[in-house]
């Protein structure tokens, strides 16, 4: 009997009889796969092409899925984080059994300004520093690009910090919001102090 392979042979042909008693007539065989999927959060919906396969019951959570045929394929994670809807959503090719890692992304920082100040991020107002000039930012959804600012107002006028770009390796750090040409307020109380 013939038999062959295709695509790293995941895909099987073998002779199975004849059609008409003239022509040879083949069956594919196919070769599933069994992918795993992970993601990092309690209660994540976990779909391939727009069917629930999973929820997540842990915060480190793994599952073995199949048997699939290899192919192209999107895998969603999503879940709500500290009141946040995170997803991350794919298009993969899966071709073996290796593991697939949904991460719901996150980033907490301790900001520190002046006391009182007003904290941004991307522009848009988060809340206000307390007394000791920290402003805790705490499992905020992660994107690209992502910055954060301070100002604070007196009868002279605004005053705005520079902008510092958040990356990956920021994340559970102290972030430092300075403002440029001007005298910090524990620097000018000090400096008021001595004075007197």
């Amino acid at each position: 009997t013939a038999t062959g392979s295709a695509v790293g042979n995941h895909f099987t042909f073998k002779k199975t009889g004849r059609s008409w008693l003239l022509f040879p007539k083949y069956q594919i065989v196919i070769k599933p796969i069994y992918p795993t999927v992970m993601t990092n959060r309690n209660g994540a919906k976990i779909k391939l092409n727009n069917q629930l396969i999973a929820t997540s019951d842990s915060t480190v959570y793994s599952k073995k899925i199949g048997p699939i045929v290899p192919g192209q394929y999107r895998m969603t994670a999503s879940g709500t984080v500290s009141g946040h809807k995170l997803t991350n959503d794919g298009t993969y090719h899966i071709s073996s059994d290796k593991s697939y890692n949904l991460l719901l992304k996150t980033i907490s920082v301790s900001l520190n300004t002046e006391p009182k100040d007003t904290v941004f991020l991307n522009g848009k107002e988060l809340g206000t520093a307390d007394g000791n000039g920290e402003y805790k930012l705490t499992d905020q959804p992660w994107e690209a690009n992502m910055t954060v600012s301070a100002q604070y107002k007196t009868s002279a006028g605004t005053a705005k910090s520079k902008s510092v770009e958040l990356v990956d390796r920021d994340n559970n750090q102290d972030i430092k919001l300075n403002f440029t040409n001007l005298v910090g307020f524990s620097d000018a109380d000090d400096l008021i102090s001595n004075v007197f």
